[in-house]
């Protein structure tokens, strides 16, 4: 669920966004954000899709990896990185559903 939690007191609050959904693992440029208009031209730019006023999305999708991000603003987000940089991703097994929250923490305190 794409959501904005800016500070560890604040409730996380849903939010309605786009929701990018990219095919293995895609390496981070260094930073959460990643610019829309690189993103566009990503070969491995599988689905968008948009979260519902609650934050709530659903996609189905074949068995494999996947590199899941929301958009806000002109950037897509994503602040969660494995080990050799590239965003966290997530894989998919057969018949399988899986929750996957988007949680906004730029702002975050810790």
């Amino acid at each position: 669920m794409p959501s904005n939690s800016p500070n560890p007191s604040a409730t996380e609050e849903p939010v309605s966004t786009t929701v990018w959904v990219f095919s293995d693992r895609i390496p981070g440029p260094g930073s959460p954000y990643w610019p829309i208009a690189e993103a566009k031209q990503h070969p491995n730019l599988v689905c968008t899709t948009q979260s519902d006023a609650a934050g709530h999305y659903q996609i189905q999708l074949p068995p494999s990896e996947y590199t899941v991000l929301a958009q806000y603003d002109e950037s897509l987000y994503l602040n969660s990185f494995q080990g050799d940089g590239s965003y966290r991703s997530i894989t998919v097994a057969p018949e399988q559903i899986i929750e996957f929250d988007l949680t906004h923490i730029e702002q975050a305190f810790f």
